[in-house]
């Protein structure tokens, strides 16, 4: 026997009861809803604004994140006195012979480009240059080859105890100084080369008088004329004073310097090593043979 499970009334075989279809039918509820959505719109909008806010925020803080990586990475190796003694102090552990290449670590890139240039048109020339490079280059591994006898296993390094950025006063005493250098030494240099380009019975007797062609000492009197008009408009729009100390560690012992003040200035937009402060002292090793490893550093590459 089957009973209904709905209202419990008993079943024959395979009946079906009847109840469900007696049972009173319920009002439709689906537009129930419909009336607090319409009166509502502001529920509407909320969804789409929030969702767009976090985009732009977020948006944003990826914006700064990548600022600040830019700033970290130039703050750490791009600072143009660190590249300069790097690349120096690099040549020296490298015990490297080129001496040109201590004196380009120092230039203003653009002035490198025009040495570089003036250097291969006069080693056409004078044979004489040849044999004074080599003699420097010589000189340069005698003096490595001293220092690894005197001290075992040394090394350069140096250490940065502040970086002062230049206000505009400072970097109008030294654009004052470079104006007066120009009308001092360059101005009068200029015009010989000129005259000399000029007047063609004179250019022949000084190139006879050099023992040279004359259109090879034309091209060395142009290249070194185009080097000195850079100067005419020297514009220096930025600056560094560096307080540094340098250091050269052995095996058994360390020799340091006296912290000393060095000027890195940005001259016609290529950074430049402009030498000590002029109230500082030369550099110097307690060690007098070790001087040599910074004697470079003594000088400026302003005018050079």
């Amino acid at each position: 026997m089957a009973f209904c499970t709905k209202c419990g009334k008993e079943l024959a075989e395979n009946e079906v009861c009847t109840c469900q279809q007696e049972a009173p039918v319920e009002a439709p509820q689906a537009e129930a809803p419909q009336a607090p959505v319409q009166e509502v719109p502001v529920a509407q909008e909320a969804p789409a604004k929030k969702p767009l806010d976090k985009k732009i925020v977020y948006g944003a803080a990826g914006v700064v994140a990548l600022l600040l990586i830019v700033l970290i990475v130039s703050l750490a190796g791009g600072k143009p006195y660190k590249k300069m003694l790097d690349e120096y102090v690099s040549l020296v552990n490298k015990k490297s012979t080129d001496v040109s290449a201590y004196q380009y670590a120092l230039m203003a890139d653009g002035r490198v480009k025009s040495t570089k240039e003036l250097e291969k048109l006069t080693k056409k020339i004078y044979d004489e240059d040849d044999d004074a490079l080599e003699d420097a280059k010589e000189a340069k591994a005698d003096q490595y080859e001293d220092l690894n006898d005197e001290y075992d296993k040394w090394k350069l390094s140096y250490e940065i105890k502040s970086a002062k950025k230049m206000d505009d006063k400072d970097l109008k005493d030294y654009q004052k100084e470079a104006k007066s250098y120009y009308k001092d030494w360059i101005k009068p240099e200029i015009k010989f080369i000129e005259d000399m380009l000029d007047d063609d019975d004179e250019l022949e007797d000084y190139a006879d008088e050099l023992d040279v062609k004359e259109k090879d000492l034309k091209k060395i009197l142009k290249t070194t004329l185009k080097q000195a008009q850079e100067f005419e408009d020297m514009e220096i729009t930025a600056g560094y004073e560096v307080k540094v100390k340098f250091f050269v560690k052995t095996k058994d012992d360390e020799y340091k310097t006296d912290m000393v003040k060095v000027i890195v200035l940005k001259a016609n937009g290529d950074w430049v090593y402009a030498g000590r402060a002029e109230d500082e002292s030369r550099f110097a090793f307690e060690e007098s043979d070790l001087t040599a490893l910074i004697s470079n550093l003594n000088e400026s590459y302003l005018f050079d």
